[in-house]
């Protein structure tokens, strides 16, 4: 259940991390900020392909992201499911149960990935460059990053994540320290503003 619950933690709050990145030369990006009046949205497909398993494994949702409330990542097949990240926890759903629950006072890596998170959301590149080493380039298609952890608490994230985009993120591939291999493509993204959730 710990293995699993970093897992969870990690990936998510790393893909949306840069999910509004703006297209960039070499030069590592500098990151828009996400005022309190807008919130992000798209839809994505996630492949993961298991190291002892010759199968790849497809889910299927969308998510949005906000200042006032973080990350919500909705996975609508083929098991439905919800993920909730912010900076000071991460909380799992399943058929509108909570089945997880983390909290950032007690849990070093969810306090590690709400640290990157929040650089990230402030615009703050030098920040997540305390954890990852960066490489960028300009591909034909858009842009790609490579990021390599510095030390041993960034490598229990990953051993490299990359990145490709053109305004905004279009790919992510996550190569874990299992030898899993978490690819997503994201659809549809855009920036709304942002309506605050409805109180009964």
């Amino acid at each position: 259940m710990r293995l699993l619950s970093e897992r969870f933690t990690a990936i998510y709050s790393l893909i949306l991390m840069v999910l509004f990145t703006p297209l960039f030369a070499t030069e590592p990006p500098k990151l828009p900020t996400l005022t309190e009046s807008d919130q992000l949205i798209g839809n994505f497909i996630q492949k993961k392909k298991l190291a002892t398993f010759p199968i790849e494994l497809v889910s299927k949702g969308h998510f949005k992201l906000n200042l006032h409330e973080g990350v919500h990542w909705v996975t609508e097949s083929p098991i439905a499911s919800e993920l909730k990240l912010n900076a000071t926890a991460l909380q799992s759903y399943s058929n509108e149960r909570q089945v997880l629950s983390m909290d950032a006072r007690t849990q070093p890596l969810v306090a590690m990935v709400a640290e990157i998170f929040t650089a990230a959301l402030s615009g703050d590149w030098s920040a997540l460059e305390a954890f990852f080493h960066t490489k960028t380039s300009v591909t034909p298609q858009g842009w790609h990053v490579e990021m390599t952890p510095r030390d041993k608490a960034a490598a229990r994230i990953a051993n490299a994540i990359h990145f490709d985009g053109e305004q905004f993120v279009k790919q992510i591939t996550l190569y874990e320290p299992s030898g899993d291999q978490t690819r997503i493509l994201f659809e549809s993204i855009q920036l709304e503003p942002y309506r605050a959730p409805s109180r009964h």
